[in-house]
């Protein structure tokens, strides 16, 4: 486990951490003669109460997290928020410095992207047709696995890296990885049943279809039009779509042809939804 936590672990992680530690450091030390002099030698109540929201709000958003890199993403974000807050009350000039310093190394060392030799390919509405009218041979699948997104949504840019990772891992004849840009082709989006408004909960959708076939979707439809919530992260995606025997052209249980695109009832999510009736 510690393992693989430091192995997540880069130049951005410990420099925007850096953005953050050093307010208790300067705060309740003898730096804070020089920092906060005015200050009381222990935190006062309007700082402790600031802090407090901070570690619900963070409590709740662990909760709810997928990934690593949306959890991150969040603690720095809501961290660095509140520390503004905190150092307005101090020193204005303080604050406004503050906010100009993490501004830069937002832009210096901005969140990790998808490696370069990621096996997710970008597509378009043609060449997404052209890719799933292949076929399985030889008793196998042909599976093919799509993403819709926009670079807009922030689930969609924290899952970017699980998506990668999950392609460079299962990618192989057999199973091919492609993604959407979804704002960029609302009319490819809306012919999978996918919307991409602003307020949109189908951001990501990650699509699976089996010999051009679509056989289970993320998030589902469910009935009444609501959208099922779904943590993605690697493992979601893995056990959702049966990756393990899937990536070898197997079928895997409950594979079947599809009878309606965009809601529960197709493939594999026919027997979910006959559970949820």
């Amino acid at each position: 486990m510690l393992a693989e936590f430091l192995k997540e672990i880069q130049l951005y992680h410990v420099v925007h951490l850096l953005t953050l530690v050093w307010f208790p450091i300067a705060r309740l030390t003898s730096l804070r003669f020089i920092f906060f002099p005015d200050a009381t030698p222990n935190l006062d109540s309007d700082e402790i109460q600031a802090l407090s929201l901070l570690g619900v709000y963070l409590f709740i958003r662990a909760r709810r997290s997928g990934s690593f890199d949306a959890f991150v993403g969040q603690v720095f974000f809501a961290s660095k928020a509140a520390l503004c807050v905190i150092l307005y009350r101090h020193n204005l000039a303080m604050a406004i410095f503050y906010l100009a310093i993490c501004t830069i190394v937002s832009f210096v060392l901005p969140a990790p992207t998808v490696d370069a030799d990621s096996r997710v390919i970008s597509v378009n509405g043609p060449r997404l047709s052209n890719i799933l009218q292949g076929r399985g041979q030889g008793g196998k699948v042909q599976y093919t696995m799509v993403e819709f997104y926009t670079t807009w949504s922030s689930p969609c840019n924290f899952v970017a890296r699980e998506y990668a990772a999950i392609a460079k891992k299962y990618g192989s004849p057999h199973m091919k990885f492609v993604k959407v840009n979804a704002s960029t082709h609302p009319a490819l989006a809306r012919k999978y049943n996918v919307s991409v408004g602003v307020q949109s909960k189908q951001l990501p959708s990650f699509i699976l279809f089996a010999d051009g076939q679509e056989i289970a979707r993320r998030p589902r439809v469910l009935s009444g039009g609501n959208i099922e919530p779904c943590k993605f992260s690697e493992a979601f995606l893995e056990e959702e779509f049966s990756l393990v025997v899937r990536h070898t052209g197997e079928r895997a249980d409950g594979d079947r042809a599809p009878r309606r695109r965009g809601g529960t009832d197709v493939g594999d999510d026919a027997k979910e939804s006959k559970k949820d009736q």
